[in-house]
């Protein structure tokens, strides 16, 4: 790369950070006064200001975006030219100034030019950032963009709710302009026909609106305007006239659109009055008939029957109700009387149609509003689990599903569906439930083994639920995978797992060590109040027990029921702790890497947590929360004191839980990595003999089909499936090296973690596993190239083979040879290519031999097919050698956890020896003081009080820290408590 190019490299990346942060500015500034906007002219704003404030806003975004665009091109015009690049890298990489820009200005201008330019060329390194902070400002120009821009989204975001109609406006000018954003105003419910003298009542639906101006005029008056209120949530406005004297006029505007024009007509005519309306509802519903008001809106429920019946002031020939849509009801008339029935099947609005002997009737009742409620389909969902999919580790998996229905659910299932390449395959029913009522609550489990899902298969389930009405609604819950994992799966669940177990038992053993440290210090509190409390009355002695309780104050008691409620909360994370454990030694059991002695420490470790919550911790709790809610001082205090004791047991047990799930994990991680790495050694070995195979075959096929070849074939050519075998191949190789590289990224987690947690053999052998497993993958995917390159060269194969004949004419060696070098197949050539780029001596070796070989048989084979031969067995060679280190890795991974097996036993043996010496040095301290104690005072009687014994005896039992490690590490190491010929009985 030359240095013109390596500047113009660095000022393209100058460049694109400005462009980009141009960009996001523009953005942002768009969207922030597109949210001013919106919030200006929400609400309903819009109709009362003038209709050219949208367009200003656009206006202010142009002009805004415009300002940014400039600003932009400055910054480049100024900070982002060659020359300034230049002084920038001369800055950063400390060179003389001027010295790139004069190469760069002299560039082409002759001899010492160009020579020049190849040492300033020369100094600046091929790869990596020439001026990294200059680079790292246009960095940071583009975050603070990114951030102002995010944040202007944000608000445009959060404005939408709110200044929705805003928006609207925004970005639908011409039709705010033309008043067509919204629907048309609509006068609903006026009738066409009133009598005269009767009230009038309107509805004047008008969304999106505040207010509505109503234009009214009567015969013989004139036009006057009414505002109306809006109702925001039915979108409507109500008007009411007192009495209709003539025909009324109506038409309602909003300021830009107005509604079409209603007249109602004043009638002095007969009339039909007297309705009733007598329901009766489906018998699935179990509701009685009943009457229902007239005028009112109709609402029933979907096959309802309604019979109608009323009367009118004139003899009637015909009678009925007609929908808007046409359909007609046709009722029965008898004289001044009618009568009819329908179902409801769909709202409508209904309007009388009547005439009587001597005509139409006009003055009819309101059309009935009849609004069918349809029978709501049930409602299902799985509440458990969660997550859309399951690694089903068992062999069942219980769904937590909920069910209701308005009215009743006949039937509750489960389908089941296998996931295929192609699609679904046909669903399976499991029935779980029927006739249950409107709800329905529970657990239903589903028989992963009774599918035979092999590793990595899944299957779709979804509840679905009929409820009871004659219509047999189906309701249908969200799709559950329920995925049975692959052996890779199962063994990273593992050591997450285990991770995770451990961490949480080293939170719970601090916040446990941090619980008692509290609650010890809360009991000495108490005590020395209570003391002074009690040498304050100690002149009324008969009295002392009455004032230390009422001497606890709130605030003690207050904390001494947090302190019980922070251990009852420790108790549940405890049990939690517990289960986790369970939950890993049943995914290492899945894994496979379940062995007696990770068993035995998770065994031991479940045991452990267990023990710790005993019956008598639970009664110290409810004790000491007995006393604090009863003022009860002292029953406090020793309750406190003996909760304080507890708890330190408590903590003891907990790091010696987490001491051995922290060693599990890593035993667990070790045994998961070494497992894995055998199975990839198995498959990349079995990739190289079915590579072998199919190199054997190819050299044989050519011989076999020479003389075969039918008229129009060509010789030697490759077929289809060998061609397809080729890709394939490439391909598995390919998975396998990425299989590789996320092993090896799994081994230097460990490495770090072991590393961490002092565990410098484990890391060591880790390490060395890692290397490996790096080889390795580097070997799979030379190997994968190495096929892709041979299925490349089979498609070229009949253009070596067509200028076979030229070499045959020629009949000499070196023609055929230096042909076959000048063709890109060669095999010599691409043998020795190949060879040089992986190192690999015995491949370059074998290219020759085969390169020599071609010479001499030029005129019997081609020089693809020799490259094809040498590609194949080496692709092959490539597949073994990863092979033979992935071995190498999973022997690393298992010396890795032997080794650090050991190196926990020899320490916690040299600890323990440690231990019981100092054990035995106390000992023999004590009884040294207590001989002296016996020859001062042979007559003096011992001091049995309280506080004497507080003080002798405190050091025999307090465990020193690296007493209580050594009995941690005892128990990891599958031992309950260390053993020592000569160690003294615990007190």
């Amino acid at each position: 790369m030359t240095l013109y190019e390596l500047v113009e490299r660095e000022r393209r990346h100058v460049r694109g950070r400005e462009v980009i942060a141009g960009a996001l500015l523009v953005g942002g500034a768009a969207a922030l006064i597109i949210s001013l906007g919106a919030g200006v002219l929400g609400g309903s704003r819009w109709l009362a200001l003038p209709r050219i404030v949208p367009f200003i806003v656009w206006a202010f975004v142009l002009a805004a975006a415009g300002a940014l665009a400039w600003r932009t091109r400055r910054r480049l015009h100024r900070g982002a030219t060659r020359a300034h690049v230049a002084h920038a890298i001369e800055a950063e990489q400390r060179l003389r100034r001027g010295v790139l820009l004069g190469a760069l200005e002299l560039d082409g201008h002759g001899a010492l030019a160009a020579r020049a330019a190849a040492a300033a060329r020369g100094t600046l390194p091929d790869d990596g950032a020439l001026a990294p902070a200059l680079r790292r400002a246009g960095h940071k120009r583009a975050v603070v963009a990114a951030g102002a821009a995010v944040a202007a989204a944000l608000v445009l975001i959060s404005a939408t709710p709110v200044f929705g109609d805003g928006l609207r406006v925004v970005f639908r000018p011409i039709d705010a302009w033309r008043g067509a954003l919204l629907a048309r105003p609509v006068i609903d419910s006026a009738p066409s026909d009133l009598i005269r003298g009767a009230p009038v009542r309107l509805l004047v639906r008008a969304p999106g609106r505040q207010r509505v101006m109503l234009s009214i005029r009567q015969t013989g008056e004139a036009w006057h305007t009414d505002t109306l209120r809006v109702d925001p949530t039915t979108g409507a406005a109500r008007w009411s006239l007192e009495a209709l004297r003539g025909d009324l006029y109506l038409v309602a505007t909003d300021g830009r659109a107005s509604s079409d024009s209603v007249v109602i007509h004043a009638a002095d005519r007969p009339f039909l009055g007297a309705v009733a309306l007598h329901v009766t509802y489906p018998a699935y519903l179990g509701r009685a008939a009943e009457n229902l008001p007239v005028g009112e809106p109709l609402r029933v429920p979907r096959g309802t029957l309604v019979d109608v019946s009323g009367r009118a002031s004139v003899a009637l020939a015909s009678v009925g109700l007609t929908a808007e849509s046409g359909q007609s009801i046709p009722l029965t008339a008898s004289g001044h009387a009618f009568t009819g029935r329908f179902t409801a099947d769909h709202s409508a609005r209904l309007r009388w149609l009547a005439s009587g002997t001597t005509g139409p009737v006009s003055d009819l009742p309101a059309p009935l509003e009849l609004e069918v409620q349809p029978d709501s389909a049930p409602r299902v969902e799985i509440t458990a689990p969660t997550g859309d999919t399951v690694l089903a580790a068992e062999g069942v998996v219980a769904l937590g599903i909920t069910a209701s229905d308005d009215h009743g659910i006949a039937q509750l299932a489960l389908r089941l569906a296998r996931i295929g390449a192609t699609g679904d395959a046909p669903a399976t029913e499991q029935a779980i439930a029927s006739a249950v009522g409107t709800t329905w609550v529970g657990t239903a489990n589903v028989d992963v083994a009774a599918l035979q899902l092999q590793p990595g298969n899944a299957v779709r389930v979804h509840a679905e639920a009929v409820d009871a009405s004659p219509w047999t609604q189906h309701g249908v819950s969200r799709d559950l995978i329920i995925k049975r994992p692959t052996v890779e799966e199962s063994r990273v669940g593992a050591r997450q797992l285990g991770d995770s177990a451990a961490k949480e038992a080293r939170a719970a053993a601090a916040a446990q060590k941090s619980l008692a440290q509290r609650t010890d210090e809360a009991s000495r509190a108490q005590s020395r109040n209570g003391g002074s409390q009690g040498s304050q009355g100690s002149s009324s002695r008969g009295n002392e027990q009455s004032q230390a309780q009422r001497g606890m104050s709130y605030e003690n008691a207050e904390k001494a029921r947090a302190l019980a409620q922070e251990q009852r909360q420790m108790a549940d994370r405890v049990q939690k702790l517990r289960q986790s454990t369970q939950q890993l030694e049943q995914q290492l059991k899945a894994a496979g890497a379940l062995d007696s002695s990770l068993a035995r420490q998770l065994s031991e470790a479940q045991a452990l947590l267990r023990q710790a919550m005993t019956p008598e911790l639970m009664a110290q709790m409810q004790k000491l929360e007995s006393a604090s809610k009863e003022m009860d001082g002292d029953r406090s205090r020793d309750a406190m004191r003996d909760l304080a004791q507890m708890q330190q047991r408590l903590k003891e047990q907990l790091e010696k839980s987490a001491e051995m799930l922290k060693r599990a994990a890593a035993e667990g991680a070790m045994q998961t990595l070494a497992d894995e790495a055998k199975e990839l050694a198995a498959k990349e070995r079995a990739l190289a003999d079915s590579d072998r195979a199919a190199a054997q075959k190819g050299q044989q096929q050519p011989a076999d089909r020479k003389n075969d070849a039918q008229p129009g074939e060509k010789k030697g050519e490759p077929q289809a499936g060998d061609k397809q075998d080729a890709a394939a191949k490439a391909k598995a190789a390919a998975e396998l090296a990425e299989r590789s590289q996320r092993l090896r990224d799994a081994m230097q987690e460990l490495k770090d973690r072991l590393a961490k947690d002092d565990a410098k053999a484990g890391a060591a052998k880790t390490g060395q596993a890692q290397e490996h497993a790096s080889n390795s993958e580097s070997g799979m995917r030379r190997a994968s190239a190495k096929m892709q390159e041979q299925n490349g060269g089979e498609k070229k194969g009949e253009k070596s083979g067509a200028e076979k004949n030229g070499a045959e004419k020629n009949g000499a060696e070196k023609n055929g040879a230096e042909k076959k070098g000048a063709e890109k197949n060669g095999a010599e050539k691409n043998g020795e290519q190949r060879v040089a780029k992986s190192g690999d001596q015995r491949g370059q070796k074998g290219g020759d031999q085969r390169g020599a070989k071609s010479g001499e048989q030029a005129g019997d084979k081609n020089g693809e097919q020799s490259g094809q031969q040498g590609g194949q067995q080496s692709g092959e060679q490539e597949a073994r050698d990863a092979a033979d280190e992935m071995q190498r890795a999973a022997q690393s991974m298992q010396d890795a956890r032997q080794s650090q097996v050991a190196d926990w036993k020899k320490e916690l043996t040299s600890e323990l020896d440690q231990s019981v010496q100092e054990m035995m040095q106390l000992s023999r301290q004590e009884r040294a003081l207590e001989q002296q104690s016996a020859s001062r005072g042979a007559g003096r009687r011992a001091p049995s009080s309280r506080r004497g014994r507080s003080a002798r005896w405190p050091r025999r039992r307090t465990r020193s820290p690296r007493r209580r490690r050594a009995w941690a590490r005892a128990a990891a190491m599958g031992r309950s408590r260390p053993v020592h010929s000569a160690m003294p009985p615990m007190r």
